[in-house]
């Protein structure tokens, strides 16, 4: 068998949700294989961890386009072309630099989300028309790579058929040193929402379903980690509503483990998702999830068992009351684990494995 080099192409190192499932990606198959990773711009954030074998190829510093295509190409071309290169890329620029290593190498899109809802929420009306133009760069990707079967369905019906549903992974080896022991020493309930602050993630509907939960005189409390757009106006309603001593505004931790180790659940009411890391974060860690009945999240919760489901805003405070009851019963508790087994490193790492060498 050809030992492959595998190439990981990514917009930044900045760590976002997508960032972070390709440094796990790296992390992993670094054991196996000899990897690289690829950045495309010169920013770079705290909290994303490299395992040192992971060789990093900075495009940065290359202002052109055409300069980082030509110095990418020759990588591969060292590497031995498509006979033994595979380019594995995260997003819209990595993608568009990928689609034009066909001929270098076996190039492979990793999509992380319904693309037409999360381009509309994140760039307005003109993110409509961007996905389809994405969408239709996939169909001449090698393979794509979908995280749940719901999106490889709706790739489908965009007419790319080279798919392989590859659940979305932790890096859970290094997630495994931020464990803490569970120790709750109060009687109120904490939330806590870890996204960015943005239209599409819906953070406005977990502090109006607080403070209704307060009016019903329940101890409940909520721990906000992330930032964005609508930091200043989420203030302002905490302000108004006088919840200002129940909300915490954290902003943007590169390590925000003990505070979600802390909290009694997460709640993530995004209006799209491809399958969220900090809710699988947060299950690693034993934290039972509120999400909203869309994309792969359904796939991610077994109701009941490790968190709940809702599919209309106004149903949200009854289902965090209902999380609450059962709290206090203990009928979800604080567990070892709580992710189920489709999502575990070990199993995807390996489909990754049987992908690269098809």
């Amino acid at each position: 068998m050809k030992v492959r080099r595998v190439f990981i192409v990514v917009p930044s190192l900045i760590p976002t949700g997508p960032i972070k499932g390709a440094a796990a990606l790296c992390n992993n198959l670094i054991k196996h294989l000899p990897v690289t990773l690829v950045i495309l711009k010169p920013a770079i954030g705290d909290g994303i961890a490299i395992e040192p074998n992971v060789q990093l190829l900075h495009l940065g510093h290359f202002r052109r386009w055409k300069d980082k295509y030509y110095r990418y190409r020759d990588i591969l071309h060292e590497a031995g072309g498509r006979e033994y290169a595979v380019s594995i890329s995260y997003g819209l620029s990595s993608d568009i630099l990928n689609l034009f290593m066909r001929r270098h190498a076996i190039i492979i899109s990793s999509v992380r989300g319904n693309l037409p809802k999360n381009y509309r929420y994140d760039y307005g009306w003109p993110g409509f028309p961007v996905s389809l133009i994405h969408l239709l760069l996939l169909r001449r990707f090698d393979r794509v790579v979908s995280m749940s079967y719901g999106m490889t369905q709706q790739l489908c019906r965009f007419g790319i058929r080279r798919l392989t549903a590859i659940a979305n992974f932790l890096d859970e080896t290094h997630l495994e040193q931020f464990k803490i022991p569970f120790n709750k020493t109060s009687d109120s309930i904490r939330f806590v929402f870890l996204a960015s602050l943005s239209k599409r993630k819906r953070p406005e509907l977990v502090i109006n379903a607080i403070a209704n939960l307060r009016k019903q005189g329940i101890d409940c409390w909520l721990d906000i980690i992330g930032d964005g757009p609508l930091r200043s106006a989420l203030t302002s309603i905490v302000v108004q509503k006088g919840l200002s001593p129940y909300v915490i505004f954290h902003g943007q931790l590169n390590h925000p483990y003990e505070i979600l180790q802390k909290s009694d659940g997460m709640v993530l009411p995004s209006e799209s998702e491809g399958t969220p890391r900090a809710a699988m974060e947060a299950l690693f860690f034993g934290i039972p999830c509120i999400l909203r009945d869309v994309d792969a999240n359904r796939d991610l919760i077994i109701h009941g068992e490790n968190g709940m489901l809702f599919s209309r805003d106004e149903e949200l405070t009854g289902v965090m009351a209902s999380m609450i009851k059962t709290l206090n019963q203990d009928k979800i508790g604080k567990k070892e684990n709580l992710l189920p087994s489709t999502f575990r490193q070990d199993i995807n790492v390996q489909k990754f494995m049987e992908l690269i060498y098809q």
